[in-house]
């Protein structure tokens, strides 16, 4: 992969990331941060990516995934909510990459991530109130969705990728860092173009 389609993938995720700061309180929910993102050492490769902090999490089968299993592989990371206008606008997009992609059997990886309420009903007036895993389940099966939705029960997933605006999607490269962030909900030719890049570039100059 040569050094100009890099650079141009780089400056195409800029231009789009700072469109989406600018459009994002229109195209994206808000959520409330109620935990800080751990501190510590951040692990970056020779390109200055930062390692994409690993995870263990159960999906709305009960598959457990572990995100370094996934090495090797491009892993487009989503994070929403059922509540959310913006992420149920991408969802079905979502599902199709997925299934038009291989359904996790070749080189990406599409995972969703959750976080469910632990409480049986919804609070009065809270539009951004999440369903418990139940319910999260039955949301998947009336729209269809079967690429897998990791539950993260606690939250702490939410808070190490400090997520406080929804849908946000991760690219994660073969060797587990950082590609880029995207804090809004986009198209699928949007999401095929990023993925394209992803697949075909050399982030760690082998």
């Amino acid at each position: 992969m040569d050094s100009r389609r890099i650079r141009r993938f780089i400056l195409v995720v800029s231009l789009w990331l700072l469109l989406c700061s600018v459009i994002l309180a229109g195209t994206s929910c808000r959520r409330d941060k109620k935990e800080s993102p751990p501190s510590g050492v951040i692990q970056t490769n020779a390109q200055g990516y930062s390692l994409a902090p690993d995870f263990t999490l159960a999906d709305q089968s009960g598959q457990t995934h572990r995100l370094s299993d996934y090495r090797g592989r491009i892993v487009y990371l989503t994070f929403w909510a059922s509540w959310c206008d913006p992420c149920l606008q991408e969802l079905p997009d979502i599902e199709q990459l997925y299934q038009d992609r291989g359904s996790n059997t070749g080189d990406l990886v599409v995972l969703g991530v959750v976080f469910p309420s632990h409480s049986d009903g919804s609070a009065e007036g809270n539009e951004q109130h999440e369903k418990t895993s139940a319910g999260i389940n039955e949301f998947l099966k009336e729209n269809s969705l079967t690429f897998p939705v990791l539950f993260d029960e606690q939250g702490s997933t939410f808070s190490a990728y400090d997520v406080t605006g929804l849908p946000t999607t991760y690219l994660i490269d073969r060797e587990g860092y950082f590609i880029g962030v995207i804090p809004a909900s986009i198209e699928r030719a949007i999401m095929d173009h990023f993925v394209e890049e992803a697949m075909g570039a050399d982030y760690n100059g082998k």
